[in-house]
């Protein structure tokens, strides 16, 4: 690691940690680097390298950047279906609020399931199907989702 004005430091591998410590001391550009008395230290996350690939693999990718973008919406739409409603927590408790979250899920699963958004309900029409079920038929009709 390179610091504004020249010096170097390495990291260390289990820390992941580059400390520049004395350098720092007589430095011009301390005021504009670091406020730490025992000098500039910079981290780097555990994931560091990985992190690095994927930026560019970004840079260079087109079919990456084509996926994401196919798959991005449906993502943001489940997460702002989740949560329609429902940003503060409706229990105490961590148990009965899990449990709501869970149900909540497989409530926005189901509605997926049929076609539409949370809260709409599935259309019935005459045809093969689930015997008696919806309205205006006669005992013994069948129905089915359209």
């Amino acid at each position: 690691m390179t610091c504004p004005a020249g010096s170097t430091a390495s990291f260390t591998v289990k820390t992941r940690t580059a400390q520049f410590g004395i350098a720092c001391a007589a430095c011009p550009f301390r005021d504009r680097c670091t406020t730490a008395a025992a000098g500039r230290s910079v981290t780097v996350n555990v994931h560091d390298q990985l992190q690095r690939a994927h930026r560019a693999r970004w840079n260079t990718d087109p079919q990456m950047r084509a996926d994401y973008k196919k798959h991005r919406p449906m993502v943001e739409r489940s997460i702002a279906w989740l949560t329609r409603g429902a940003r503060r927590l409706r229990y105490r408790g961590v148990t009965k609020n899990d449990a709501w979250l869970k149900l909540r899920a497989s409530g926005i699963g189901w509605s997926r399931d049929w076609g539409g958004h949370p809260g709409a309900w599935p259309r019935w029409s005459s045809g093969d199907g689930l015997p008696g079920v919806g309205g205006g038929g006669g005992p013994g009709e069948t129905y089915r989702v359209s």
